[in-house]
């Protein structure tokens, strides 16, 4: 007697039990569908790094063929308007650094280096190759461009820490033509950044991710007070920055310049004023620079501001 209603429950149930097997089936088989894209996808990635890092080791190799191979591209492509090359100037061995190494690749685009003679500015009487940079020595970049085959001096300069296979290693040292001078003491931003550095230094747990500075002249500041230079820094691991740290640039610009440091003397030039500027605040400088029209591409970044509006972009981030 009991056999009959278990035999016609199990018979409703079959459809559910019927249906609940070919949704696990067919989970399983989206399931299976997903590791194999996933793998694929993954194992493609892999390839290509694989593949791009055998490039780069096989140019570093053999520099020499490889610039000559990146001029004939420039040569190509001056003749082949149409032709675009992927623009790479070097690659940041340490990115997780704010002031990182890089490598100078012998690709497109075609890289020569500028001896830099120690005080001036004056161009040497010829270029380098890759090959041919001296470690501890300090150059400027010249770049050829494959459309227009348009030398350009670019006025980054560069020292060499190191070697990667043939290639150079530098460091971005800074950019010439780029000084301060409120009263003609003239502060290279060479000079600034040392001293600034030497300041962040001192500033318990600071960490300096980026900078720019003004003559107070653009920003109408020195109302009722002497020239002086402003100051807008990022940093990692500070928040705010006390009257002490501030002061510590200005003792820093005093001790690398002595007319910078006599004209404070005579109260000429009035100390330096130092801004902490929240986070994304040079990104937005960057998006203001591309959006000049004579602006070259890619942006140039300066480190002395020479346009209020660009000013203005830091000065109204200052957090601090």
């Amino acid at each position: 007697m009991l056999l009959w209603p278990l035999l016609l429950l199990l018979l409703l149930l079959l459809p559910t039990l019927a249906l609940l097997m070919q949704q696990r089936s067919q989970d399983a088989r989206l399931s299976w569908l997903a590791g194999l894209q996933h793998r694929v996808a993954w194992g493609a990635l892999v390839w290509a790094a694989t593949w791009q890092r055998w490039r780069l080791e096989q140019s570093t190799l053999h520099v020499h063929e490889s610039q000559q191979q990146a001029l004939r591209w420039c040569l190509q492509g001056a003749q082949r308007p149409h032709c675009s090359f992927t623009g790479v100037l070097g690659l940041n061995l340490q990115p997780e650094q704010p002031y990182g190494l890089y490598l100078l690749p012998p690709g497109a685009p075609f890289i020569e280096l500028l001896p830099v003679k120690e005080g001036t500015q004056e161009e040497a009487a010829s270029t380098l190759l890759l090959t041919e940079a001296q470690q501890g020595k300090e150059y400027e970049l010249v770049l050829t461009d494959h459309a227009s085959l348009t030398r350009c001096r670019l006025g980054d300069v560069v020292r060499v820490v190191g070697v990667y296979n043939q290639c150079p290693v530098v460091r971005f040292i800074y950019r010439l033509g780029q000084t301060l001078s409120v009263r003609g003491e003239d502060i290279g931003e060479d000079l600034f950044s040392e001293a600034l550095g030497r300041a962040v230094g001192q500033w318990p747990g600071a960490k300096l991710l980026d900078h720019g500075c003004v003559e107070s002249s653009i920003l109408d500041s020195s109302a009722g007070s002497a020239p002086h230079y402003e100051v807008f820094v990022a940093l990692r691991g500070l928040r705010n920055l006390s009257e002490e740290n501030r002061d510590k640039l200005d003792h820093c610009l005093q001790e690398a310049s002595p007319r910078y440091k006599s004209l404070r003397f005579w109260g000429s030039v009035g100390p330096a004023r130092v801004h902490l500027v929240g986070q994304g605040a040079f990104r937005a400088l960057r998006a203001a620079l591309a959006a000049c029209p004579s602006s070259p591409f890619p942006p140039a970044m300066p480190r002395v501001l020479r346009h209020r509006h660009l000013a203005q972009c830091l000065q109204e981030r200052v957090v601090s």
